[in-house]
């Protein structure tokens, strides 16, 4: 199944809606989902969404996030937002979606569900986990509300049950509800699904994106974007090494490389952000054994970088033409060992920005922004 998915919406009026479908004359295949969360919750919240096939969603990797609440709702809830789907082959498949919502101090969807290096299980404190599997009905708008609740963090119902008002019940029995809601579709095509052997089929879900080089056997992806622009959807999953090469483009183009790229492995991720031009990795995410970032040369280089490892390190080097020019800015580092490179008497991170080293973690080798190093806009 082929899907193109719309950002997350707001709500829209009902009459708005249906002028629109009267004017159209037929109506969307499309499904759309509403999700909902306690309000309570809201101020710290971060969602995740994965897409695919019902066969592998466990294993997909998040691809749509959303801060925070939308809009209020009532019976205590808020909106996160509107998610509308649509086929771009057959227009009576099935589709199934993984809503991951991280709350509190430790507010990364992705680094939910990883391993627990002492329990060896998955850890989903801190977490709401919810799938839901709809099918698409030629010529009609399929709506599916999901709530989360603040009763079902942490709670952790297996990969086939679900949790719904703090108790783990069967997925049939999780009742639907409408709405009406935004229906502006931007299209995202996630690709044909595969019929490969499974070396190869684990390489197609694991490592996506451009030039994509990957050795199933030996367990190794690099995804080079220096050529080009990786945005959501790029991605280095399962228990791959991961290489991510976010150098800049030709000529010193202004496009940004490697933006909202995910890496959430049981190996290794690298992100390699130095090069010409502006920007490099920007709101990139790392979960993993070992998260590595280097970045160096130019002017405003990664922008948004979070890190849940066992051993984080990012280094932070100014340009040699201008080291007022910083290259970190908002870098948090969530649990295990963090190490902060500011290069120079810091003079190569960015000054009075948002990055901190989390609580829970090694932070001893985090260094801080020196007192002559700029904004880093």
């Amino acid at each position: 199944m082929r899907v193109r998915v719309a950002p997350l919406a707001a709500l829209v009026l009902a009459g708005g809606l249906a002028a629109v479908a009267a004017a159209n004359c037929a109506s969307p295949t499309q499904i759309i989902v509403d999700v909902r969360v306690d309000s309570s919750l809201c101020s710290g919240i971060n969602t995740g969404i994965a897409i695919g096939a019902p066969s592998k969603i466990e294993n997909a990797a998040l691809t749509v996030y959303q801060a925070g609440c939308r809009s209020a709702g009532g019976s205590g809830q808020s909106q996160v937002g509107a998610l509308t789907i649509t086929p771009s082959d057959a227009d009576d498949g099935e589709v199934t979606l993984k809503i991951v919502a991280a709350v509190g101090e430790r507010a990364n969807p992705d680094a939910c569900g990883r391993e627990d290096n002492e329990t060896g299980k998955a850890d989903w404190s801190s977490c709401i986990l919810a799938r839901r599997t709809a099918r698409f009905v030629p010529g009609e708008t399929v709506t599916l509300t999901v709530r989360l609740t603040s009763d079902c963090v942490g709670q952790y119902c297996g990969a086939v049950n679900e949790c719904s008002s703090g108790q783990c019940v069967r997925p049939e029995q999780v009742q639907t509800d409408g709405g009406v809601l935004d229906a502006t579709v931007i299209e995202i095509d996630s690709g044909p699904e595969p019929d490969l052997d499974a070396g190869a089929d684990a390489c197609v879900e694991g490592c996506v994106g451009p030039n994509a080089e990957c050795n199933a056997t030996e367990k190794k992806c690099k995804i080079t974007c220096g050529e080009g622009q990786c945005k959501a959807g790029v991605r280095c999953t399962g228990d791959f090494d991961c290489d991510f090469v976010c150098g800049g483009l030709e000529n010193g183009a202004k496009r940004t490389t490697c933006d909202r790229v995910s890496c959430k492995t049981t190996g290794t991720c690298n992100f390699d952000c130095r090069g010409s031009g502006d920007t490099h990795c920007k709101n990139i995410a790392c979960s993993a054994k070992t998260c590595t970032v280097a970045c160096s040369t130019t002017k405003s280089t990664c922008i948004g970088v979070t890190m849940d490892a066992g051993t984080n390190s990012i280094t932070c080097e100014a340009t040699s033409a201008n080291p007022r020019n910083p290259s970190c800015k908002d870098v948090t580092c969530f649990g295990g060992k963090c190490t902060r490179d500011c290069d120079d008497d810091g003079v190569g991170c960015a000054l009075n920005d948002n990055s901190f080293c989390a609580d829970g973690g090694d932070c001893t080798g985090w260094e801080d922004a020196g007192p002559d190093s700029g904004s880093g806009d």
